[in-house]
């Protein structure tokens, strides 16, 4: 892929025009609050915008036009960006020269009518739709916390990092989240998109697209643009000590282990070492590395193990899924295994299987379409550097910088969910 073929245009809105592949994608970004209730509010948005409108009043009305548009998509929802709170919208269709059929103009001008018509009625929104949503929001919320995974990891992250980005997104208490949607009104939801809709941070386009086509997306979706700095990371501050839970419901324990991050810097926006943060997770997690092979091999105590590095924040987390018994073995092994890195012999043979996996999947990747995507939605939004970048950093990468990252992490918390359901 040439990244000198990406073409800034206004209002931070880029393009790259290819014929390899016979689809197009086009994505909005907006910026959205970042309270508790901006997130409710965010998909609900998002799932409205997707089920009716004021011209195609029905979800089947809206499917049957994107059929006979040769299998169009168009779906707004909630995502994050980091430590901003945001509303995508994406647009995908087959390339109107590979189908050598002229209907681009129409796509778009459906599209326009999804984004900009809503099914806002005398200030009022479809009741049918907006309850089948919030009953939706719920029930997905009451089946995830059903999920022993699932709930042990939320408890973790409101004790770990209590009122970040995180636990507002995803920790909902169904109690709470069933009282703000009793309370949410139409209005809400009107002012909200109104709102949202005027704060896009960007789009770009890309693929099979003649320069008519991209001034025909330029001039259908005109919005309001805001500046937006490119800082999406935000250093958390971690919960110290240790906290045991004990559940009933299920026999499964998880152990976490948290570590800061001492050498967390930013430098124009983006993580200074986020590369080697990537080298020591893959080291960590490859199936014969440290964690499986002193947990499972050796102690033979985990039924699963992984390392998870949130480069964005600051930490890194370890988790062993294990027996309840074998909690002190757990934290002894994780030690044991973080110590085993230190290991020359071991580190190299590590860091070099990363260091080809790396360069094996940038040359494999370099046909792949998302791959494609992913590089011109970097450039637009200025989330990551260039895949390139990073391969070139990480074979440059020694064993000294594996231990001097080694010793950047110090442990602050440990956090046990305790499975103690009666195995009668």
């Amino acid at each position: 892929m040439d990244l000198k073929k990406i073409k800034e245009h206004s209002n931070n809105f880029y393009t790259y025009q290819s014929d390899k592949f016979g689809s197009i994608k086009i994505h909005f970004k907006f910026l959205v609050g970042d309270s508790k209730e901006d997130y409710v509010k965010n998909y609900i948005l998002g799932a409205y915008l997707n089920k009716t409108n004021k011209k195609y009043k029905t979800l089947k009305e809206i499917n049957d036009k994107k059929k006979e548009l040769y299998g169009l998509g168009c779906s707004s929802y909630s995502s994050t960006l980091g430590n901003k709170n945001i509303l995508c919208i994406d647009i995908n269709l087959a390339s109107a020269t590979a189908l050598e059929i002229d209907y681009f103009d129409e796509a778009i001008e459906f599209c326009k009518d999804l984004i900009f018509q809503p099914n806002f009625q005398d200030n009022k929104l479809d009741k049918d739709v907006l309850n089948e949503i919030k009953k939706d929001m719920i029930n997905y919320q009451i089946n995830d916390l059903k999920t022993p995974s699932v709930m042990q990891s939320r408890l973790l992250l409101k004790e770990l990092v209590p009122n970040s980005i995180i636990v507002k997104r995803l920790c909902y208490d169904i109690d709470e989240l069933k009282e703000f949607l009793d309370k949410l009104t139409d209005q809400d939801i009107i002012d909200f998109y109104n709102k949202t809709i005027s704060s896009c941070i960007g789009g770009f386009a890309f693929g099979n697209l003649s320069n008519k086509e991209i001034d025909k997306i330029i001039n259908t979706f005109k919005f309001n643009y805001i500046m937006l700095d490119n800082n999406y990371s935000t250093k958390l501050n971690l919960t110290e000590g240790e906290k045991e839970i004990v559940s009933k419901d299920t026999t499964q324990s998880y152990l976490y282990i948290a570590y800061d991050i001492k050498d967390y810097e930013i430098v124009d926006g983006y993580i200074k070492n986020s590369y080697i943060y990537n080298a020591l997770e893959g080291m960590l997690n490859i199936a014969t590395g440290p964690l499986m092979e002193t947990l499972r091999t050796k102690l033979g105590i985990v039924y699963h193990c992984y390392a998870d590095i949130f480069s964005r924040y600051g930490f890194m987390i370890i988790c062993a899924q294990i027996d309840k018994k074998n909690k002190a073995k757990a934290i002894e092994g994780i030690e044991s295994a973080l110590n085993e890195l230190r290991n020359r012999e071991t580190c190299t043979k590590l860091l070099q299987y990363v260091k080809e996996k790396m360069n094996q999947n940038y040359i494999t990747c370099q046909d792949k379409i998302n791959y494609q995507i992913d590089e011109v939605g970097n450039k637009t939004f200025k989330t990551t550097k260039e895949f390139k970048d990073k391969v070139d950093k990480v074979n440059k990468l020694t064993v000294e910088d594996i231990e001097k990252q080694l010793d950047n992490l110090e442990k602050k918390f440990i956090y046990f969910y305790k499975g103690d359901k009666d195995e009668k």
